[in-house]
């Protein structure tokens, strides 16, 4: 393949010219990945500033690429997105992109399952650089995920403008999930005592309302 046409994936996904059109106008890199996280297509113009020719990927562990070695966390975030999605969740996750061994920019990648009637279902992945502030508030909570990983602690807190929730895998296994797997409000809910759910239910919604703190008491059912 020349150099020409080494943005472009293969498209045997059926993928028409106008969704390739829009994907790169949209996306700085987008692409499809098997079942078991080996690439499958890549292109984007953020490929342009690695330096990179995204054809030479295919069949690499996607999480395992350099692009998502700029900290310990990266590629494992990468990893539960892509089992999530393998699972039949979709997702997003904001995390950093290593352009270069000394620069780095934060971007939102998205992750889904596509349909598939063949035995290696198929996963959609796209990355979408973010701002600065965003950037900067999505390090902070990495920082005290991993933090608190490190220290074996069970943690998970709520981004209400995100509406999504983070957790530490030692906070899953306490609730009995696994330790990557994608944490949900239904999840912890579960786990409260039938009888002090909606006093719960109750606490949480106020504090997301108004942005109060909340310091209250209530039972938890163990998993063992």
């Amino acid at each position: 393949m020349d150099a020409k046409n080494a943005q472009s994936p293969k498209v045997d996904r059926g993928f028409a010219p106008e969704a390739l059109s829009v994907f790169g106008n949209v996306f700085d890199f987008y692409g499809t990945l098997g079942h078991n996280g080996r690439v499958k297509q890549l292109a984007g113009r953020i490929f342009g500033s690695t330096n990179t020719n995204p054809q030479l990927l295919i069949g690499q562990v996607f999480s395992e690429t350099v692009f998502w070695q700029s900290s310990e966390v990266t590629a494992k975030l990468i990893e539960k997105a892509i089992a999530a999605a393998a699972s039949g969740d979709s997702t997003d996750v904001i995390i950093d992109f290593r352009i270069s061994s000394d620069e780095k920019i934060a971007m939102e990648i998205f992750v889904q399952p596509l349909p598939s009637s063949g035995s290696d279902a198929e996963i959609f992945i796209a990355g979408q650089a973010i701002s600065k502030d965003r950037s900067q508030l999505n390090a902070a909570s990495e920082q005290l995920l991993f933090a608190a990983e490190n220290a074996l602690i069970g943690l998970w807190f709520w981004d209400f403008d995100e509406d999504r929730i983070h957790s530490t895998p030692r906070c899953n296994e306490l609730f009995g999930l696994p330790p990557y797997e994608t944490f949900q409000y239904e999840d912890y809910r579960e786990a409260i005592h039938p009888d002090d759910r909606d006093f719960v239910d109750s606490f949480l919604t106020t504090s997301r309302v108004h942005g109060s703190k909340y310091e209250e008491e209530f039972r938890v059912i163990s998993p063992d």
